[in-house]
């Protein structure tokens, strides 16, 4: 990195007034999807922050990736300077992103600036325009945790030649952790799993913040947990404790938000539950909510209509009912049910519900907390915590 080593390195004892009023950007690459406070560059980050916050430095922020997001929340919840750079392709997309951005972290407009870029530009394109601009921006780069040869090294080593370069924040660049894979063999799981009584709605770990949830929210949970705090457990939980499941429309027909349950046993579902490498997550996790069937109908809880590609005949009127059968896949055996909107809880009556862990401490906890039926999967396994939870 040759300009990071000509660079100037700051030493602990600058004043404070030396640095009031400039700018200042954090570096970092691409990092693991589930981090939380304990993990050595998010420490690093909030200390940098600190660091910016007491010599009054304004820090360059941006949106669109963990990283630069995470660190828009924490200085926001420090409370010290900063200002936010929204790509965009027209005054139009920026007034909409500028709105959105304001909600999402809690800012005040007047520290949210445009990046305009042309309209045709790929997704990796936007992203290294956004990186080398909020970069080359900065009168003061604090590399947190770089990788060899990676495009934030160029761009350290591009601009660290003329920018001053403190370096006592960085921590060694190491491979992303992966993220936790379930594989459950279903002649092991207890015989109740093998009815098929409920409709249910399974669940997985979050990437990000749960639908509803502002970043800002979401990133303070991150910043406040040794474990990462959106994992499927948590997320059931939440809907327990929210009384809602709320509703997504992602893959949807028209985008329509919709909440999905199946109609197949436990058991019946564990082939399903696998690894999508395309999305880095589950398909589903052995995490739900199931409600009994008869009732869960009576509701408006509807059957999908799956459709082959030379399917003929009227579609219903409600196009989020319906469902490809799959090019490459099946996703018939799927059994799915939908409900538009997000499903209320409050008019469930308990002895309607059931609830599904993959482990029996999660089950006894659920039971206790929440006051209802649940079942797991698995006794205790290889990656459950001593304190009876598996986390990413």
């Amino acid at each position: 990195m040759t300009g990071y080593n000509n660079a100037m390195t700051t030493p602990d004892s600058t004043s404070p007034a030396i640095f009031a009023d400039r700018s200042a950007a954090l570096l970092i690459s691409r990092q693991q999807l589930y981090p939380n406070r304990s993990s050595l560059w998010v420490r690093r980050v909030v200390e940098a922050i600190e660091w910016c916050a007491e010599k009054e430095i304004t820090i360059l922020t941006s949106a669109g990736m963990t990283t630069w997001e995470l660190i828009a929340a924490a200085v926001r919840l420090r409370k010290a300077k900063q200002r936010l750079f929204i790509p965009a392709s027209s005054p139009q997309e920026f007034e909409r992103k500028c709105h959105e951005a304001s909600i999402q972290f809690d800012l005040e407009k007047p520290c949210i600036e445009p990046l305009f870029f042309k309209a045709r530009a790929s997704r990796q394109e936007i992203a290294r325009y956004r990186d080398e601009c909020v970069i080359g921006s900065a009168e003061i780069l604090l590399p947190i945790c770089v990788r060899r040869k990676g495009s934030i090294e160029e761009l350290l080593d591009r601009y660290g030649a003329t920018a001053s370069v403190v370096s006592r924040y960085q921590c060694p660049y190491g491979k992303r952790t992966p993220a936790t894979r379930f594989e459950l063999d279903v002649g092991n799981v207890p015989d109740e799993l093998h009815q098929c009584t409920h409709l249910i709605h399974w669940t997985r770990t979050s990437n990000g913040a749960w639908p509803g949830e502002r970043k800002i929210d979401y990133y303070r949970a991150l910043l406040a947990s040794d474990t990462y705090p959106r994992t499927a457990y948590h997320t059931l939980q939440n809907i327990l404790a929210t009384r809602t499941v709320r509703a997504s429309s992602n893959h949807m027909p028209g985008k329509t938000s919709v909440v999905s349950f199946s109609a197949c046993a436990p058991a019946q579902f564990i082939p399903l539950m696998k690894w999508r490498s395309r999305y880095r997550q589950m398909s589903f996790e052995p995490y739900g909510i199931g409600l009994e069937r008869e009732w869960a109908l009576s509701r408006g809880i509807s059957p999908v209509r799956y459709l082959d590609a030379k399917s003929e005949g009227p579609k219903p009127d409600e196009p989020w009912l319906c469902q490809s059968a799959g090019v490459k896949g099946n996703w018939r055996p799927e059994n799915e049910y939908r409900y538009r909107g997000d499903f209320d809880l409050n008019a469930v009556p308990r002895e309607k519900m059931v609830a599904y862990c993959l482990y029996e401490s999660e089950a006894q906890e659920i039971e206790k907390e929440m006051g209802i039926c649940c079942r797991y999967f698995a006794e205790r396994g290889r990656g459950e915590a001593a304190d009876g939870h598996i986390a990413p």
